[in-house]
């Protein structure tokens, strides 16, 4: 019986074999795997102050929630995108939740958001430079980004205008305006939130209960003393008359008249 010896593997060959599947199964990892922001996102408002303060930058505020869909499509798609990393040392970036962090909180309130995605642009005291709002890709991002710091309306630029040309009259009526628009959105979200009203399982509004001097005196005058109808931002009810098709003959559809 003859014994055929076989002949051993070359070491080399061996390792070249093995670098490859390592290779490959890195590749497959990094393709499989979430993609993942690496913008050095600060959690605090104060801490991001300071830094914009130190290094003379703008705050690029990611305000979002848990239940926003399109705030997620944007941490996959814009805040981990290269172009966007790429400026993570040209701003301090600042994410909060904007219904559970107490600084998202703040920034929700003081500048009347009512609709996710927001990007805020700030400046290192707080003050609001300009805000892009909704679903933006990254290169839709870096576009509005750009226009914001160039266009000579944004509101940071008017304030520094207002500020350098006192003057200029022309100038300051735009910022007035602008101005006035702002705080109209903080008006409407913090009446919003004051003025939510309970809601049943049906959909419909809940009765206001109403004390009973209240009951007399809308006796008394002889207006309707119903609870039922449509919500107001007044805290009013308005009742609703089916049969009645013009307003003049039912003055209790005007709010607070």
């Amino acid at each position: 019986m003859t014994l055929i010896a076989h002949k051993p593997r070359s070491k080399p060959r061996v390792r070249a074999f093995l670098a490859l599947a390592l290779a490959a199964a890195g590749v497959a990892a990094n393709s499989c795997g979430p993609s993942r922001s690496e913008l050095p996102w600060t959690r605090s408002l104060a801490e991001a102050r300071g830094k914009a303060a130190a290094g003379g930058l703008l705050i690029i505020v990611d305000l979002f929630t848990d239940w926003c869909g399109w705030c997620r499509e944007m941490d996959r798609n814009t805040w981990a995108n290269p172009a966007v990393l790429a400026k993570g040392r040209s701003y301090v970036f600042l994410k909060l939740n904007a219904e559970t962090d107490p600084d998202g909180m703040e920034l929700q309130k003081k500048f009347g958001v009512q609709s996710y995605p927001m990007v805020l642009l700030l400046d290192s005291s707080g003050a609001e430079f300009e805000r892009l709002e909704g679903y933006l890709p990254a290169e839709r991002f870096l576009e509005r980004l750009k226009l914001a710091l160039e266009d000579p309306d944004s509101l940071g630029n008017l304030r520094a205008r207002a500020h350098d040309e006192p003057a200029n009259l022309e100038v300051r009526l735009r910022l007035g305006k602008l101005l006035f628009k702002r705080l109209a959105l903080e008006g409407r979200a913090r009446s919003s939130r004051l003025s939510s009203p309970p809601t049943l399982k049906t959909g419909r509004a809940a009765p206001i209960p109403r004390s009973s001097t209240w009951r007399s005196a809308r006796r008394a005058s002889g207006r309707p003393t119903a609870l039922s109808g449509p919500w107001t931002g007044c805290g009013r009810v308005i009742p609703t008359v089916r049969s009645c098709p013009m307003r003049s003959c039912f003055p209790e559809r005007s709010c607070c008249g």
